[in-house]
């Protein structure tokens, strides 16, 4: 497929309420890219179109996964563990749980934290469990999918 860039903290600012903003007139599986202050690059396939929900949604089709400095994917673990995606009153983005998130990143997308999730059984994806967000991006799949 080709991708489009739906939100970007370079063009766009950095605001979860912005990337939320923006996806919200689409529909369909997203990539969010992370690039932390240690130079590392990782993120979330996101299953359903993020948005501000009560609880937890999204399917088994998401995964969390490193890119640089390796590529790593860590995909649905756990089968009775079902907390991919939560997003409630915008104040965080958060993916996996089970204890801890796999991927949680604040409201103004500059402070994140991984930890190992019950639902990928991943590794931290940074360096350190607590980063600072550098660059941020969504990107959009355009059909077919």
């Amino acid at each position: 497929c080709d991708w489009n860039l739906i939100y970007s903290s370079q063009r766009d600012g950095y605001s979860l309420q912005t990337c939320l903003g923006l996806s919200k007139n689409r529909s369909g599986p997203s990539l969010l890219a992370i690039k932390d202050n240690f130079g590392y690059i990782f993120g979330a396939f996101v299953s359903e179109t993020i948005e501000k929900r009560d609880g937890y949604y999204g399917t088994g089709e998401t995964f969390v996964a490193t890119f640089f400095p390796r590529y790593k994917a860590y995909f649905w673990a756990d089968r009775s563990n079902q907390e991919f995606i939560v997003c409630e009153n915008g104040d965080y983005l958060a993916f996996g749980g089970g204890g801890n998130f796999a991927l949680h990143l604040d409201k103004y997308f500059k402070n994140g934290m991984s930890e190992s999730s019950k639902t990928f059984n991943n590794a931290p994806l940074s360096k350190n469990p607590n980063f600072k967000c550098i660059e941020v991006e969504l990107w959009g799949f355009a059909a077919p999918y």
